[in-house]
């Protein structure tokens, strides 16, 4: 089960550079937007995220981790080793810039959807390797990789 999970994150890895892009010849649907349609395919399920922090993945990503949640919800919670830089609050618009390009970079917020917001707005930075889990920490059921 696990190698068909590394198998299926291969895959979409493997697809990134022409997701958000329309086959040729074919347009998307009108009342998709190109970013929807890229931002549909840049989520990563958490039992891959788990694996890796676990290390029962084969060959680990370079990845790092960051919490867009607020201090208070971060405190009571977070995956281990992640970085809390919240959304909301403006502190990710602001210090954006202090987040790798070399790494993938992983977000993740209460239930996925500020972690999107996020992910619009750093690859309108120019981030081209970066994640949401999906679900965020509502769909998180690892308690041994919290801290």
């Amino acid at each position: 089960m696990k190698m068909r999970k590394l198998y299926i994150f291969i895959f979409w890895v493997s697809i990134l550079p022409w997701c958000g892009q329309a086959a040729p010849g074919q347009d998307l649907p009108p009342h998709v937007s190109p970013l929807e349609f890229e931002l549909s395919h840049l989520i990563i399920i958490p039992e891959t995220l788990a694996d890796q922090l676990s290390g029962d993945a084969p060959g680990g990503m370079d990845f790092v981790v960051y919490d867009v949640r607020e201090p208070g919800a971060y405190d009571n919670g977070h995956i281990k080793g992640a970085v809390n830089l919240p959304w909301e609050s403006g502190a990710l618009t602001t210090r954006f810039e202090e987040i790798p390009k070399d790494r993938t970079v992983i977000l993740v917020s209460e239930e996925g959807n500020t972690a999107l917001e996020a992910l619009a707005f750093l690859l309108q930075k120019g981030f081209s390797d970066v994640f949401s889990i999906e679900g965020g920490m509502a769909n998180w059921f690892y308690p041994n990789l919290l801290e």
